[in-house]
């Protein structure tokens, strides 16, 4: 389309130049509000794996991420600029598998969040707050989209990004619906799976500090529903 074609000319006339986001953000701004007010253009997969492709620097991926969290929802005054299948589609594929988590971005990662919890709520593996969306009310598998990525990003990505996507990872094993040994066994063996490779050295104090707070809510008793009085006892030493 002429959008595309404006900004791939765009990027290529900038490739010798630091990004600038004033510049990038409102054309994809202006892709989000043609693709979000027509009923037959919707972007399709390719589409928005093109756009991705053209965005691959840090500061240009940061935007693509914000339009990708802003083009997949319907708000007041926009359509989603895709359907569902291209949500799950963008997800899987371009945000877990294709984003370096060491450099995302606040935006980036409200992106992230918003998908994993929107996605895994559609699929009813999770259900949120009513009074706030962000908020996980129950978990009822762990079997859920992006779950891997989160534990990425909860290990590698900024301290300020981490704490945030710490809070998330340790929510939805606090929040299981049925807690037994093996979701406790999950939670600790993906700790020491980073913990046992030496290349990982320099993620062993946020591993450690992951596994303080998951030992200390468990035992704690703050699991939803009471889920820390089921199963058998675990005792985890360090």
């Amino acid at each position: 389309s002429l959008l595309f074609r404006e900004l791939a000319a765009y990027q290529k006339r900038s490739r010798e130049i630091p990004p600038n986001a004033t510049r990038l953000g409102p054309r994809l701004h202006l892709i989000r509000v043609v693709h979000g007010t027509s009923r037959t253009l919707e972007l399709s997969g390719p589409q928005v794996g093109e756009i991705w492709k053209m965005l691959p620097r840090p500061e240009e991926r940061e935007e693509c991420l914000q339009f990708l969290s802003s083009a997949g929802v319907r708000n007041k005054n926009l359509a989603n600029a895709f359907n569902l299948d291209v949500c799950f589609e963008a997800f899987n594929e371009l945000i877990c598998k294709e984003t370096d988590f060491r450099l995302l971005g606040t935006a980036g990662f409200q992106c992230f969040r918003t998908y994993f919890l929107g996605l895994n709520k559609h699929d009813q593996n999770l259900v949120t707050v009513a009074s706030n969306l962000h908020d996980i009310m129950e978990v009822r598998t762990l079997k859920l989209n992006g779950l891997d990525a989160l534990w990425k990003v909860t290990v590698e990505s900024s301290d300020v990004i981490a704490d945030e996507a710490k809070r998330l990872l340790l929510s939805v094993y606090e929040c299981l619906e049925t807690t037994t040994v093996e979701t406790h066994t999950d939670f600790l063996d993906r700790i020491f799976a980073r913990l046992s490779d030496p290349d990982n050295a320099s993620l062993y104090p946020r591993c450690l500090q992951l596994i303080t707070a998951f030992v200390s809510s468990s035992s704690s008793g703050t699991l939803a529903h009471g889920a820390s009085g089921r199963g058998k006892p675990l005792t985890v030493k360090i």
